[in-house]
């Protein structure tokens, strides 16, 4: 590492952050014990009387002028520049030098590399990732993307590369305590000093690619749903109840704001089973499409559907006046953390035109959530459908397919994969030109899968986030996102003015086809399975920019998405067009978007920072509220239950439907809590936790059986809707009461299928957690490991397992593994940040799921972890004043 020294300098900037009294669930709101001003060194002291900024310098090749770094108690960067160029340099530096082995798996993935890396393990995964990072024509995205930036972003690239490429050199050279950290030692891994390239510009365009397919490519759930829908072909009706897309709560955007869309039709079940027909002979083929696309989820570090919250405040509706904003983006937890704070001025002291703060990606010179002087933003997955896979016909020769009447050659482009330790593997790959890239083939049946994905073409998001960090206000910031294309991000805001606004903008694919009603030669045609690729089912552009759902100023004062349906085109089950295009269709049921709208309304006109993270840490669980009396009702009517039954029913019975972990500290292995009604609501969470999977075995499992799925094995929030519009809303269901029988023919009645579940969760919680039920605190198996992206070779380098609170869908995100054995989760809030934004400037504040710095020796590796399972914020030092006052680490960086 960078030696780092405090200096005994001082200089005075213009106003610093407040320290607002005003207290959040885990304790003060305020700077998390950030040093005060004076002395001549020390933690937390300030800067002395020489006035200079250091007497440590750094050596940053190619800078314009001297950068004053400075890094805060949370190792936060801050950068005072001359200019834009060297405030990225700045952040090239510091990204690698604390998170290099993250940037560079990253940008190998991307770019299917990772077998430079990891040798043949990785192989696999390059040939996908090649083939699917490519535009239709078969050239890299990458490049593709780099041919259309305009010259300030590429400029801008070229810089934080020179950044990056400086501490690579330091590190090549043993100086300034440069190093690589433990990952690189790891088994298998084969990256030295020497054999590790410099970055290259197309490293950070290829990464941020992949970022956007992580967050809204979704061909994997089209292929499941393709594999499983048929299967119930003499049942139609229970495949669309047990598949639907209805949501489990009826919580939309627009209405909760106080806005209006338009509303759609039922379905039509003649037509689904025509569509049942067209996909039955072809499961084979969508099975092996599905093994060849999972290698993606081969080196993650524990996959479940990405998610978050956000929501913006008008100031009518706030305590003090001021907008106010929340973000948790819900990514996996890794070690290290997706997210690296930073905060870069090149206005105050220099020319240029940034001072931003917020979270950034290690490898992207951009804060894609944060703030600047007068705008704050965030953002959560929009979950856009802006995917479709198709099923081609291949010409008899096996070199094209038919398409329109006539037909169109493959794209081939022969490739070859550098590997460590091993030989080049050369292959073929190939893409259908108005389609995408060819994910499996048959000869022998003439048919090929391809998937037709937005990102395949090329965009620059890099300029929309450019643009985003320089926005003063609401108005520019939308005005920002009308490069934002591929990705599909519910963008809240908030400015000074007290404007708040929420702007989903991407491209959405305009299907004037898609219905499940509209008569056609195929038969339904949703585009949420499988299409024909002959030409009935092209994309006719996109939905217009000013077609997209957008609110600003809101009636009602507040704006949150929480990843679920923004309209309620969804409600009837069909979110196909009539009149109006389709926007989504397979989202978030619902439960987390509910619960925030309803702690927003609750509170009133009164709502503060400390309430924003309040319910930021939320863990109550509106699904347990609404499934839990019906399994009550149930249990009071059965008259006889065993007595392991009585007693999970009774700590059912007692549970207020909040899920703390029930312990005194953050281990699993930790002495029970001394609150008597915190350890009740982690039992009965526990026991909710433990009775729900088994109710929707019971329900469900032999018609998941039938469709080759599991409960635990597909989506749970797919079977959890089914089941709550079983209980709540039972006139929806098409299948009427047969959803409960068996498909054998067994008659069931709802409370009997209840009971059973019951009883069955009784017998199997004994096993794991003993008979007496204060035993059953949710802590000691709801748990999170913070894993790296080579956890199955070093898990040594893992952190944790740490007792976590929440439950499946509450706010506080931390759906257990749905097996109901092990409880625990690997995706959560990736970083929490709480603005408050008023004529008189704004404060931010944030939490981490780890530390910045990856050197385990260093003081900033996986430091925040306890503050981030308390729900504990810190102030995000924004102006010169406050860094100079509180950072005690500071370097002079000079060309």
């Amino acid at each position: 590492m960078v030696v780092l020294a405090l200096a005994s300098a001082a200089l005075g900037f213009g106003c610093g952050d407040k320290d607002p009294a005003v207290q959040g669930t885990g304790g003060d709101v305020g700077a998390g014990g950030d040093g005060g001003a004076g002395g001549t060194g020390g933690t937390g002291g300030g800067a002395g009387e020489s006035g200079s900024w250091s007497d440590t310098e750094l050596k940053i090749p190619g800078l314009d002028g001297a950068v004053e770094v400075a890094l805060d108690k949370q190792g936060i960067l801050h950068a005072a520049c001359s200019t834009d160029e060297d405030c990225v340099r700045v952040m090239g530096y510091f990204h690698a030098q604390n998170r290099f082995w993250q940037m560079d798996i990253q940008r190998r993935a991307a770019r299917g590399r990772l077998s430079t890396l990891i040798g043949m393990l990785g192989i696999d995964q390059d040939k996908y990732m090649r083939l699917f990072m490519s535009t239709t024509a078969g050239e890299p995205i990458e490049e593709a993307i780099w041919s259309i930036l305009d010259e300030e972003t590429k400029t801008l690239l070229e810089a934080y590369s020179e950044g990056v490429n400086a501490w690579l050199a330091d590190m090549r050279a043993g100086r300034n305590g440069a190093a690589l950290t433990e990952e690189y030692k790891a088994p298998l891994v084969m990256g030295t000093p020497s054999s590790i390239p410099d970055w290259d510009p197309l490293d950070s365009v290829a990464f941020a690619r992949l970022m956007t397919y992580m967050l809204s490519e979704s061909s994997d759930v089209e292929l499941s749903l393709a594999q499983a829908f048929p299967k119930l072909g003499s049942t139609p009706e229970l495949a669309v109840d047990l598949f639907t897309l209805r949501p489990a709560v009826k919580s939309y955007t627009i209405p909760a704001s106080g806005g209006t869309f338009p509303m759609k039709a039922p379905v039509d079940l003649e037509k689904i089973r025509a569509l049942q027909d067209r996909l039955r002979p072809l499961e084979s083929l969508f099975a092996a499409a599905q093994a060849a696309s999972t290698v993606m989820t081969r080196w993650a570090p524990q996959g479940e559907p990405a998610g978050s919250n956000n929501w913006v405040v008008a100031p009518s509706k706030t305590t003090h006046g001021k907008a106010l904003l929340a973000n948790d983006p819900h990514l996996g937890l890794s070690n290290p953390s997706v997210w690296y704070f930073a905060e870069i001025d090149s206005k105050t002291k220099g020319t240029g035109t940034l001072h931003v703060a917020g979270g950034s990606f290690p490898g992207i010179p951009m804060i894609p959530i944060g703030r600047n002087e007068t705008l704050t933003w965030g953002a959560t997955v929009a979950y856009y459908d802006v995917t479709d896979v198709y099923v081609e016909s291949l010409t008899t020769d096996g070199n094209g397919v038919l398409f329109d009447g006539g037909t169109v050659p493959l794209v081939r482009r022969e490739h070859t994969f550098q590997v460590a330790g091993g030989a080049p593997v050369k292959v073929t790959l190939e893409w259908v030109p108005h389609h995408g890239p060819v994910i499996q083939k048959n000869p022998a049946t003439g048919q090929a899968i391809t998937v037709k994905w937005t990102g395949h073409e090329p965009t620059n998001e890099l300029r929309a986030f450019l643009n985003l960090n320089r926005a003063s206000t609401v108005a520019e910031g939308k005005e920002a996102l009308k490069d934002f294309e591929v990705g599909a991000q519910n963008f809240v805001m908030a400015d000074t003015q007290g404007n708040i606004g929420w702007y989903p903008h991407a491209r959405v694919p305009n299907r004037p086809w898609a219905s499940y009603e509209q008569a056609n030669p195929f038969g339904s045609m949703p585009p949420w399975m499988p299409l024909p690729g002959g030409g009935s089912a092209e994309w006719q552009g996109f939905v217009p920019a000013d077609q997209l759902p957008q609110l600003f100023n809101p009636p009602k004062g507040f704006i949150a998405t929480a990843n679920q349906d923004m309209t309620g085109a969804t409600e009837s089950g069909d979110p196909t067009s009539h009149g109006y295009p389709m926007l989504q269709d397979v989202v978030d049921p619902g439960f987390r978007h509910a619960r925030i709208v309803h702690r927003l309304e609750a509170g009133g006109s009164a709502h503060d920072p400390a309430m924003m993270m309040d319910i930021q840490g939320d863990d109550y669980s509106l699904l347990g509220r609404t499934v839990l009396p019906h399994i009550l009702a149930a249990a009071d009517a059965a008259g006889t239950l065993s007595a392991r039954a009585q007693t999970l029913v009774a700590a059912l019975r007692d549970w207020n439907y909040t899920c703390p972990t029930g312990l005194a500290g953050h281990a699993p292995g930790s002495a029970p809590s001394d609150d008597e009604a915190e350890r009740t609501a982690a039992i009965g969470c526990m026991a909710f936790h433990y009775t729900l999977p088994r109710v929707l075995d019971v329900a469900y499992g032999d018609k998941y059986a039938k469709a080759g799925l599991s409960v635990a094995s597909f989506d749970a929030s797919m079977s959890i809707r089914s089941l709550v519009i079983a209980l709540e809303r039972p006139t929806e269901r098409l299948s009427g009461d047969a959803l409960w029988n068996k498909l054998d023919g067994t008659v069931r009645s709802k409370d009997e299928v209840l009971v059973a579940g019951i009883e069955k969760a009784a017998n199997d919680i004994v096993a794991p957690l003993g008979s007496d039920s204060s035993k059953w605190l949710w802590g000691r198996k709801h748990t999170l490991t913070f894993k790296t992206e080579i956890s199955q070779l070093a898990p040594k380098l893992d952190i944790g397992p740490f007792a976590t609170p929440g439950g499946q869908f509450t706010v506080n995100v931390a759906n257990p593994g749905f097996d109901g054995l092990g409880f625990s989760h690997g995706a959560g809030a990736s970083l929490r940040i709480v603005s408050e934004a008023g004529a008189d400037g704004m404060i931010t504040w944030m939490q981490l799921p780890g530390g910045q710095d990856l050197h385990r020796d260093g003081e900033h590796y996986g430091d925040l972890v306890e503050a981030w399972l308390e729900n504990r914020s810190f102030i995000l030092l924004f102006d010169r004043d406050s860094v100079a006052a509180k950072a005690p680490v500071r370097i002079l960086a000079t060309p």
